[in-house]
């Protein structure tokens, strides 16, 4: 953790300190962009580039899932994959919280935002 920021994740296997180390580096480069600076800039060192997803779709947890299996994936990009589109997941999830306190959407329209975001990031 650096500062305020943490990695939540739903729970996987394989490349699982990846994910994290993805998400601090995020946060890193957050706060670097802020102009703050952090304890030890060795996490930017990494190379965390995410490859494009095969056949010109976008990457989900069941597509990941299935080229780290097929060997078209390390652990390591398939770790960085997972901890992307979890974090763009709670992105949406988080925005769409803010719209529904602000009464700028209803209930129902949140929830059918909620279901995207999550039909989006499983992959179904």
């Amino acid at each position: 953790m650096i500062g305020y920021c943490s990695a939540e994740f739903d729970f996987h296997w394989y490349g699982a300190q990846d994910s994290v180390n993805y998400i601090i580096y995020l946060c890193a480069k957050e706060h670097i962009e802020k102009g703050y600076s952090i304890s030890d800039e060795s996490i930017l060192d990494n190379d965390y580039s995410i490859p494009v997803a095969p056949g010109g779709k976008n990457w989900s947890k069941k597509l990941a899932k299935e080229q780290f299996f097929k060997d078209l994936l390390t652990e390591e990009k398939f770790g960085y994959i997972l901890a992307s589109i979890e974090y763009e997941y709670w992105m949406k999830i988080e925005a769409a919280k803010a719209q529904l306190t602000r009464s700028t959407i209803t209930q129902s329209e949140y929830e059918k935002l909620a279901e995207e975001a999550k039909a989006e990031f499983e992959g179904t």
